[in-house]
């Protein structure tokens, strides 16, 4: 009988002889009742950018998406809760992203990050990125064991990118291997949408320091037009093929379109969209086939980043896209991935520079990668 249901009796004068209700130290009771602590509220702010970050490895996936990519590291700013995800296929990988984007944030801002939150995986106690970190002069902040409520910022962002990646696969009909995809889009309207840690303000605003442009944000998996150049048409031809929106490519003025019948992603500016009709409505998506232990050594899957550096929309491409960032390596051709097909014209660059052909025949194509490559490898 408990303390308090004894001085009920007991100020009933149904116990006699009990003076007292106070009961002593019970071991056995402390092994059969014991219970975790109660977490408080947060109360950390930093004042400036990425000078605390939260971190966290997600995985591993039940099912590899298209590059075989099993796991993806997320990152956090403390200030701005910008966020940025980096697909992996093995957990070995995540020191070398760490110092990545690490470098990255350094040379764009000016910025040095002091301290990193995140949990007690082997990957951040190793002694290579604890000595990284003590040369960096990084404090890590850990967590206990069983205890991921104490990195609960990047743990609830966790939860968030997959109840909405789940939706829209759901919505979309496409199959599990896709999960990349989708989390990449939901990483890029997150860092979009008003935050209530941060007064309702967007993570793009207090990163980057302007208010983002939402006038040419496109759905997920909606039909596309996609024209085509005259040498891969006849004269009687249709002028355009329908494909579905996949997302941005950083370096070209272009959006990147899937072929869910031959498997195929193509990269091209040229485009009308159809948003009132779904790729669930269309034909139905098609994994393609992909050694699920073949490495793709170049490949960052799905990353999304944006360039602080671009302060002004560039002319043909989606506003809200001119600030992603990603390496161009993961366009090359890859034997034994795929094979890339032809190179678009760059607008940007100097008519002088621009080297001429001398064949008549066999104009520029758009980029289209082939056989088993997947579209997560290109940012968005």
């Amino acid at each position: 009988m408990s303390e308090k249901g004894m001085e009920v009796l007991r100020k009933q004068d149904l116990l006699s002889g009990l003076k007292s209700n106070k009961l002593k130290f019970c071991e056995h009771c402390v092994f059969g009742k014991h219970k975790r602590s109660a977490f408080g509220v947060g109360i950390h702010r930093s004042t400036k950018v990425f000078e605390y970050a939260h971190s966290d490895v997600w995985g591993k996936s039940p099912i590899p998406s298209h590059f075989g990519k099993e796991y993806y590291i997320s990152f956090i700013d403390d200030y701005s809760r910008y966020m940025w995800v980096y697909f992996l296929h093995h957990k070995s990988e995540v020191f070398a992203t760490f110092v990545k984007r690490k470098v990255q944030v350094k040379t764009q801002t000016g910025k040095k990050m002091r301290c990193l939150q995140s949990d007690n995986g082997g990957e951040y106690i190793s002694d290579e990125f604890e000595m990284y970190c003590e040369q960096e002069g990084i404090t890590c902040h850990l967590t206990t064991f069983y205890t991921p409520e104490q990195n609960g910022v990047v743990e609830r962002l966790n939860r968030t990118l997959f109840e909405q990646a789940r939706s829209m696969l759901s919505h979309l009909g496409l199959p599990p291997e896709f999960w990349a995809k989708a989390v990449n889009i939901v990483v890029y309207l997150v860092n979009l949408s008003p935050c209530s840690a941060v007064q309702l303000k967007t993570p793009f605003e207090l990163w980057h320091k302007r208010v983002p442009d939402y006038s040419r944000l496109r759905v997920f998996g909606y039909v596309v037009y996609a024209h085509k150049p005259r040498d891969n048409r006849t004269k009687l031809g249709p002028k355009a093929k329908k494909w579905y929106f996949l997302g941005y490519q950083q370096g070209v003025k272009g959006y990147r379109l899937w072929d869910p019948i031959d498997c195929k992603l193509i990269i091209i500016r040229d485009v009308s969209f159809n948003e009132a009709r779904s790729l669930k409505e269309g034909e139905k998506a098609q994994a393609p086939d992909i050694d699920k232990d073949e490495s793709h050594p170049l490949g960052v899957e799905g990353e999304i980043i944006h360039d602080i550096n671009h302060n002004t929309p560039q002319e043909d491409i989606p506003a809200v896209v001119e600030d992603v960032l990603e390496s161009e390596e993961h366009v090359e051709e890859q034997e034994g991935v795929g094979r890339l097909v032809g190179r678009p014209p760059n607008d940007d660059q100097p008519e002088s520079l621009v080297r001429r052909s001398s064949r008549v025949k066999g104009a520029p194509k758009s980029r289209v990668v082939r056989g088993d490559v997947e579209g997560d490898e290109v940012s968005q």
